[in-house]
């Protein structure tokens, strides 16, 4: 399977001030029409914001906010002492309020833009020298973290908006060391694939 395939047409990217505009807009009437909450905070002016960019229309169709190790407490550990989950010379950053799109959630047009997400995040990290990469699960979604890579700590707790949820790490030189040569097609993309359209 080439996974590459399913990302033509896309652009990932770190968003620029215009895109991240736009980004968080769509992301407010996504959230709110869908979660009941606009999934908005102070939080969002410290984070970079990768995006996936539709070639034809320019539209921003898919988003995640990272928070990086230099802003700390991320919003996790209101609920979580990450301290004493992680080693203290850990250089972890917060995954969160992922969107995508409803055109774009599944295979649409030969596209699977979720892949591309993950490779935009795991080139950004690496470049960024974080070392862990920490996000809230929630319990429907657990498969598809874990074909991630994803591992779950065992911590879990009802996060005021999102609900039941689950503490999710992906460890970068570890799953790194494990998976670089396997022939999991996820893997293949993440440790041994350039991809042009992937910009960080």
């Amino acid at each position: 399977m080439q996974t590459e395939r399913y990302l033509e047409g896309l652009t990932f990217r770190v968003a620029d001030d215009n895109q991240k505009v736009r980004a968080l807009e769509l992301r407010s009437h996504i959230y709110a029409e869908e979660l009941g909450d606009p999934g908005l905070d102070d939080s969002d002016t410290l984070a970079s914001h990768l995006i996936a960019v539709d070639d034809g229309s320019s539209e921003i169709v898919a988003a995640l906010r990272l928070i990086g190790p230099d802003h700390r407490p991320f919003d996790i550990e209101q609920f979580v002492d990450l301290s004493k989950l992680l080693a203290p010379e850990r250089r972890p950053a917060e995954a969160s309020r992922f969107w995508v799109h409803r055109g774009h959630r599944a295979v649409h047009r030969r596209q699977l833009v979720h892949l591309g997400m993950l490779k935009l995040l795991y080139e950004y990290a690496v470049q960024h020298n974080i070392t862990d990469l920490i996000m809230l699960g929630l319990p429907d979604l657990i498969k598809l973290y874990r074909a991630a890579f994803f591992v779950a700590f065992d911590v879990a707790f009802v996060h005021p908006i999102w609900g039941s949820t689950q503490v999710m790490r992906f460890d970068i030189s570890e799953v790194r060391r494990v998976h670089q040569n396997s022939r999991n097609p996820v893997a293949r993309l993440l440790f041994r694939t350039q991809l042009s359209n992937v910009l960080v």
